[in-house]
């Protein structure tokens, strides 16, 4: 697994937690293949992808038939896919017409609070400068380069 990959799915994971102390609370997490998600204490699939922008592609299309088929099996009120930036109008209409409702432009963290309780507390669960560290794009520029082997 490379680094931007991994940090993808720590944003999942950070944004599923924001999402519990902010919106709705998790009574379980769900997990197959590479995404994961939650089951909602009111009994909702939550989704949330962590992407600029999202599209419709063969790879997508057979990414939200697999998820829609895995969660056909759970008994939930409904299933749900948060997205952090957009989502193109296929994209929206298709994963609309496998029976998800769909919410782009997602934003689940706490709202904005004094200097002195950004200083003090966590938001709500999740630590500040690790959520910062994420929110950040990638650079290898600072990784030391390998000396070649002798």
């Amino acid at each position: 697994m490379t680094i931007p990959e991994a940090e993808y799915f720590v944003k999942i994971v950070v944004l599923l937690t924001a999402f519990h102390n902010n919106e709705s609370g998790f009574q379980s997490i769900l997990n197959h293949g590479d995404i994961t998600s939650g089951l909602t204490r009111d009994n909702r699939i939550i989704t949330i992808l962590p992407v600029d922008y999202l599209c419709w592609s063969e790879d997508v299309a057979s990414a939200a038939r697999f998820h829609d088929e895995v969660f056909r099996e759970v008994d939930a009120e409904s299933r749900e896919l948060w997205v952090v930036g957009d989502l193109s109008d296929k994209a929206k209409s298709e994963i609309t017409a496998l029976g998800w409702e769909v919410y782009d432009g997602t934003a689940v963290f706490a709202p904005a609070r004094s200097p002195q309780q950004e200083k003090e507390e966590t938001v709500k669960g999740v630590n500040k400068e690790a959520l910062d560290m994420l929110q950040k794009p990638y650079d290898d520029s600072s990784k030391p380069e390998e000396s070649p082997a002798e």
